[in-house]
């Protein structure tokens, strides 16, 4: 899979029933070969047209869902635009073959954004089979009353992405090299992908995505101003990244810690952490009009690992679990969630989260250089 756009999709049940053996060109029936076949046929595909949808479910958190409408012209001409639910509805992430622009009207701003995705066709955009090593054609089936062929395939979980198309630093599961498998179904009439399933086994709780594909349009006229990557008038504030187009209006972005010192002032906590870490990236909030109190979520990675602390204004009572430990004399409750380790403790007029995949101990030390900042 390539990234760079959030891809936004839910899961439509499939009919299944056999429909007969695909071959490749040669009447070979192996995986490998039926893969090119289906690589090959998807990049004849001139333009498409769809609705994607995306659902990512994980242990006993509520399932989260994404859905976007989808415009795609070769070579590597991509309009994807966001639809409810939640904050990204409206936003449009638009690419020209050498520039990707990603616009937030709820922000009011915008990125431009090169492109790393070298591939010319849909498979290069949503299925990555050029670059698949060992698949396995499983045979023929139905989704939504049209034959598909299904495809198997495991990639490195560095590899699956939320984004479509961009580079590895964009990925927020980069660190996780642990496999996933991937499961696809490709329309065998208008070689377009139909639905598409990702298993990641490299947590403590199993994470499954599942997309699909539905009012599909193939090789029918497509105007070029789906692909114009000129900001509309509602959006004015140009940024260097997609991560703060994406932030929630009347947020603060944060891409050193000088920015973080100077606007939070006292109560930033320190730019490095004990076990390595350094800060990445982050954000504020503001609580009230004047901006004086704030919240915030900062993103701090050492060699191998993030690091998340929090910064809440109550406590969180989901996280005051009967699992605790003592720091500085102060309580810090543990909670474990889908492989990360959640600590909260209470300040005088605030709480604060440390998060990472770690251990309870081995977040001690960062919580200790914490504290309770000003």
């Amino acid at each position: 899979m390539h990234r760079a756009v959030p891809l936004l999709a839910v899961v439509v049940v499939a009919a299944l029933a056999g429909c007969g053996a695909l071959f490749g060109d040669d009447g070979d029936t192996s995986g490998p070969a039926v893969a090119e076949k289906v690589d090959r046929e998807l990049g004849d595909v001139d333009t498409l047209e769809m609705t994607m949808t995306w659902r990512i479910e994980s242990g006993d958190n509520d399932p989260v869902r994404y859905e976007a409408d989808v415009a795609f012209r070769s070579p590597n001409r991509l309009n994807m635009t966001y639809r409810d639910p939640g904050r990204y509805a409206g936003t449009r992430l638009v690419g020209n073959g050498t520039n990707l622009t990603v616009t937030n009207p709820n922000n009011g701003k915008y990125a431009s954004l090169p492109v790393v995705n070298n591939g010319t066709g849909i498979s290069s955009l949503f299925l990555g089979l050029t670059d698949v090593e060992n698949p396995e054609f499983v045979g023929n089936e139905t989704v939504g009353g049209e034959g598909a062929v299904k495809l198997e395939y495991a990639v490195s979980g560095s590899e699956v992405s939320l984004f479509l198309a961009g580079g590895v630093d964009t990925s927020r599961i980069s660190e996780n090299e642990d496999e996933a498998n991937v499961t696809v179904w490709v329309d065998r009439e208008q070689w377009v992908p139909r639905k598409a399933t990702i298993n990641m086994t490299g947590f403590e709780t199993t994470v499954n995505m599942s997309f699909s594909y539905e009012n599909v349009a193939v090789d029918e006229s497509i105007p070029d101003s789906r692909f114009e990557t000129t900001p509309g008038p509602s959006v004015e504030e140009e940024v260097d990244t997609m991560w703060e187009v994406l932030l929630p209006a009347g947020s603060v972005g944060y891409d050193s810690h000088e920015e973080v010192a100077a606007d939070l002032g006292p109560a930033a906590p320190p730019a490095e952490l004990p076990g390595g870490y350094a800060f990445n990236q982050g954000f504020s909030l503001a609580l009230s009009a004047d901006g004086e109190e704030r919240r915030y979520r900062l993103f701090y990675n050492n060699s191998t690992r993030p690091l998340e602390v929090h910064h809440v204004t109550e406590p969180i009572s989901i996280l005051d679990g009967s699992e605790s430990m003592t720091v500085e004399g102060r309580r810090v409750n543990v909670s474990v969630a889908s492989g990360t380790t959640i600590t909260h403790y209470q300040c005088e007029e605030s709480a604060y989260s440390v998060l990472g995949r770690v251990p309870a101990e081995d977040l001690r030390p960062a919580i200790r250089a914490i504290g309770c900042p000003a």
